[in-house]
């Protein structure tokens, strides 16, 4: 008769196994971390994204309906140690005058911090250098102004010159375009990071219809 013993594991087996679950177990955590991180970056860049996209197609229409000529450009450019403004004349009656026309200002508090809100204001009878406290105020998004980041929007003559904020509405100017500029990241605070913390940059030509040359 003939009796066979089952074995057991030995010391090394055991061993062994222990080790293979321990690194497929490690690498289950490492794929659910990269997923998670994936997930949230995904939404982050979403997030941004959306708010950037936003914004810049409310500008840029702003900025395209522009009404001036070379005397009287109807772009107004406001700078000072606080505040950053930009503000455009839409036509709004009589096609011959500019007296009943409005006007539609971006501003940018340049003191809060290094990351000022755009914030819009319209229909305005004349420009202002703040939006603060006009009853048409709306908030954007949240700008990052670093290295060659200094301006949202920059008016370019025919020569190919960037005129600088005159602190009043441009003129004797001709312009041939409008440069909008929009920069910012997830996390302000940080500094850029291209994988973690990426900068978003935007930026459009406007060579408005009603701006004649």
């Amino acid at each position: 008769m003939n009796i066979h013993f089952k074995k057991g594991m030995t010391l090394t087996e055991l061993i062994i196994a222990t080790v293979l679950v321990g690194i497929v177990t490690l690498g289950l955590v490492a794929a659910e971390q990269a997923v998670r991180m994936s997930r949230q970056s995904s939404m982050r860049d979403s997030q941004i994204s959306g708010q950037m996209q936003a914004t810049m197609l409310v500008l840029n229409r702003s900025a395209s309906l522009t009404v001036g000529d070379s005397a009287n450009t109807g772009i107004y450019q406001y700078l000072s140690s606080n505040d950053m403004t930009t503000c455009f004349r839409q036509g709004a009656g009589d096609v011959n005058v500019y007296t009943d026309d409005v006007w539609t200002c971006w501003w940018v508090d340049i003191s809060s911090g290094g990351n000022p809100v755009l914030t819009s204001c319209e229909n305005l009878n004349s420009p202002v250098t703040t939006c603060n406290g006009q009853a048409s105020l709306r908030e954007w998004v949240t700008l990052v102004f670093e290295g060659s980041y200094t301006q949202f929007c920059s008016v370019v003559d025919t020569g190919g010159f960037t005129i600088t904020p005159p602190n009043a509405i441009i003129t004797g100017t001709k312009v041939a375009y409008i440069q909008l500029t929009l920069q910012s990241r997830h996390n302000k605070d940080k500094a850029a990071h291209p994988i973690e913390n990426p900068d978003y940059t935007l930026t459009a030509n406007i060579s408005p219809s009603g701006l004649s040359r």
